[in-house]
């Protein structure tokens, strides 16, 4: 790995912790496991990634690959509970529509219209 492919690691990586935070920190109501609390997140992520940073420049190959390690630790982590509201929210959007919207029989047509009497 170049140290270019190894800053986008990193960049990546960040970029997927600080997401996945941020939709937790949004639906924490929802959440069945607690969400850090912003300033301990930012201090962890400011530590974590400066560190990483230093390693990919120092090492790239190293450093790339423990940025995609933290990044895909952290989606496993918490992938569970994003997963299971995502699958909630798809399951409220697609549920039947009310008979208001649903078009008409052939029945319910003539009996309105009065055709057939």
């Amino acid at each position: 790995m170049s140290k270019q492919g190894a800053q986008s690691a990193v960049s990546i990586s960040a970029f997927v912790v600080a997401a996945i935070f941020a939709y937790r920190k949004l639906t924490e109501s929802s959440s069945s496991t607690p969400v850090p609390s912003v300033g301990h997140f930012v201090l962890g992520f400011g530590f974590a990634y400066t560190t990483l940073a230093i390693v990919a420049q120092a090492a790239p190959e190293l450093g790339g690959m423990f940025a995609v390690l933290v990044g895909a630790g952290d989606l496993l982590a918490n992938g569970k509970p994003l997963i299971a509201d995502l699958n909630a929210g798809l399951k409220r959007t697609t549920t039947s529509p009310p008979a208001a919207s649903r078009p008409a029989t052939a029945a319910q047509v003539n009996t309105a219209t009065g055709v057939g009497r």
